[in-house]
Order: structure tokens, then C-alpha cells, then sequence
């Protein structure tokens, strides 16, 4: 749900392909907070927005449930252009953000591991893009130049074929750099959720 007031909501007409958050008896919970459950075929999309150029920045709280299986860890990406952050397990698990050029994390750098709740502040910014994990910066990349044109949750933008096994609390957008408000960003965040890692 768009808390913006601008009525972007991320939506699933198609029944079987929408995430669950009650499974008949509760509500659907980790770490003590409500989570959507993405099972590696379901996602969420806005409609297609006016393109954003870089920089922008993408926020999230969220936790997989396999960081071993092929195409099973994105937690957001854009609608049609790309700007992905999510886990890539090729050889061994590690971080990805992406907008149109390939630059990874190295499996050395704190790596993701199932059922483990992650909060991720990833900037995309060209040349001078960062991810931090739990408040730890994991440093520059340069992912690509792909603006931003709405939300995929859950899935890879356009042909969903690269979805998320896990769970997904919380997406928070913005069409600039926060950066500089990082620190009370998370903090914020951290206060609810209480993540084990921060």
C-alpha cells in the first residue's frame, strides 16, 4: 500500500501469484512483525510510473527462506527498467543491486543466509552506487544507469521470471539520494522491527 498518498500500490490480480499474509488462522509473522510470505513465484507490481533518473533509493526489511536456488532472491526491482536489490546465489550467495550492468558483491562480503531478517538501503547512483546491510556499507558499485519506473516486489521487472523465497516486511522508495539520512532512516526502521544484525 502506497503510504505516499500518491496511490502507487503495489497490486496481484492474479490470485495464486499474491503473496500471503494470513494462513487461515494468523497473520503471518517474522522476528514478532507481520511479513508477506513470497513462496519463488509470487510478486507485486505498481503500474508503470514517469522515469526517475538516478540517484535513487530503495529500502527494504525482508529475509529468504533459500539463498542456494537459482532465481529465488529478489526482494524489488523497477516495472520494466531495472533496479534490482536481492541475493545471487552463482557459486556461492552474495549481494546484488542492479540497474543494467552486472557489478556484485563479492561472496566474501557479509553474505546473505536464510531466515536471518536483513534491512537493506541500497542507492543507485551510477558509478557511485552502495548497498549497506544492517547498517554496514558494503561499498561502491557501479550497477548501471537504468531510472527508476515503479516496483516490482518480489520479483525481477518485466517477465517476473526471477522471483523471492522468503518473506518481505517492509519497501520504502525514494526518487533521490538519502544517503546522508541513512543513520536516522534505519534507526527508525530498527526501532519497530528490532533486527537482529543492526
Amino acid at each position: 500500500w502506497d503510504q505516499s498518498t500518491n496511490g502507487n500500490h503495489a497490486d496481484q490480480a492474479t490470485d495464486t501469484s499474491q503473496p500471503q499474509i494470513y494462513n487461515g488462522t494468523a497473520v503471518l509473522e517474522f522476528n514478532s512483525k507481520p511479513s508477506l510470505d513470497f513462496d519463488g513465484s509470487m510478486f507485486l507490481r505498481t503500474g508503470q510510473l514517469t522515469g526517475v533518473a538516478q540517484p535513487t533509493t530503495r529500502i527494504a526489511v525482508s529475509h529468504f527462506d533459500t539463498t542456494i536456488q537459482t532465481n529465488r532472491g529478489y526482494i524489488q526491482d523497477g516495472h520494466t527498467l531495472r533496479q534490482v536489490v536481492g541475493d545471487v546465489p552463482i557459486s556461492s550467495s552474495k549481494w546484488r543491486i542492479y540497474a543494467g550492468t552486472v557489478d556484485d558483491y563479492h561472496t566474501y562480503d557479509p553474505y546473505p543466509v536464510i531466515n536471518t531478517q536483513y534491512l537493506t538501503f541500497a542507492l543507485f547512483n551510477t558509478s557511485s552506487s552502495s548497498l549497506a546491510v544492517d547498517g554496514t556499507n558494503l561499498g561502491t558499485k557501479s550497477p548501471g544507469s537504468d531510472s527508476f519506473d515503479g516496483l516490482t516486489i518480489g520479483a525481477n521487472a518485466g517477465s517476473a521470471s526471477v522471483f523471492l523465497d522468503g518473506g518481505i516486511q517492509e519497501v520504502i522508495v525514494y526518487p533521490d539520494n538519502q544517503t546522508s539520512n541513512r543513520s536516522g532512516i534505519e534507526t527508525d526502521i530498527d526501532n519497530y522491527f528490532q533486527i537482529p544484525g543492526m
